[in-house]
This record gives structure tokens, C-alpha cells and sequence, in this order.
């Protein structure tokens, strides 16, 4: 975990993960250390690999600003339901991850032309999860990357 002051990167805590430890664990051991700072969290940025209901469940009744990517999964439903167009728009989505795990979270689509990026032209969708923090649709896709 690291904190972006100034537009300086400074690293406030490191953990070796293992493979039983869950993203929720991972998250509560750094925080716990932020927290012993008296830093205040202004927003939080997680990677892809944090995607998951437990973490955005657990995250949004700390009552944590946060931005995280969405993950895409499969051909059709899920997430990629969301991926046309061509504006960026919000919505909300609810995941279901077995019986009685389920989770509502706002969902920020944004649409970007490629201009041949990479050797790619045409639209290109981002999803990110969106919580309580105070951004613009157009401005996100900079402000996770920065």
C-alpha cells in the first residue's frame, strides 16, 4: 500500500501473500496500518484482483471511497451487458456470487475511441466500481491510471 502526496509515491505498508489469505484480509491487515498513521483515506485505488463481492461488500460498509476495475467474464451477461454504446454512462450492478452472496454496486462504463492504439481502432469500454468518491464520468479512466 502506498500513498500519492504531492505526486510523490510513498510505500506505508508491504505484505507477502500466501495462498490461503483472502482479498478481505489482505485489505484489513493494510488498513489496520494506514490506520495506525492517522492517515485519512481520501480514496482508495484497488487492482483487478481485488474484483470480487466480499471485497466490495466488506469495503462499502467501512463506508471507503474506492475505484476499482471491473472484470469481464464470459460472452454474455455479467458485466458485459454494460459494454455498448457510445457514451460513458453509470449504473448500478448486482453480483451474484452463490445463494445468499449477493451485492449492488454502482458501475461506471466508460467508452473511448482507440484512434489505433496498439494496432486497435474502435471503441474500447472500461467498467470501474465506483464508490463515494467525488470524480467526473470523463475524467476516471486518467485518474485509476495516474
Amino acid at each position: 500500500m502506498y500513498v500519492i502526496l504531492k505526486n510523490k509515491r510513498v510505500t506505508l505498508a508491504i505484505i507477502g501473500v500466501k495462498k490461503n489469505y483472502t482479498s478481505v484480509a489482505i485489505i484489513s491487515y493494510l488498513l489496520t496500518k494506514v490506520n495506525s498513521l492517522n492517515l485519512k483515506i481520501k480514496r482508495l485505488y484497488l487492482d483487478r484482483g481485488f474484483y470480487s463481492g466480499s471485497v466490495i461488500r466488506w469495503l462499502k460498509a467501512l463506508d471507503i471511497p474506492f475505484i476499482m476495475p471491473a472484470i469481464r467474464n464470459g460472452k454474455t451477461g455479467g458485466i458485459n451487458q454494460y459494454l455498448k454504446g457510445r457514451k460513458s454512462y453509470k449504473t448500478t450492478h448486482t453480483m451474484n456470487e452463490g445463494k445468499d452472496n449477493e451485492v449492488t454496486f454502482p458501475l461506471w462504463v466508460v467508452c473511448k475511441y482507440r484512434k489505433g492504439k496498439r494496432g486497435k481502432f474502435g471503441m474500447e469500454y472500461l467498467a470501474y466500481v465506483v464508490y463515494k468518491v467525488d470524480i467526473s464520468l470523463d475524467y476516471i479512466y486518467q485518474d485509476y491510471r495516474a
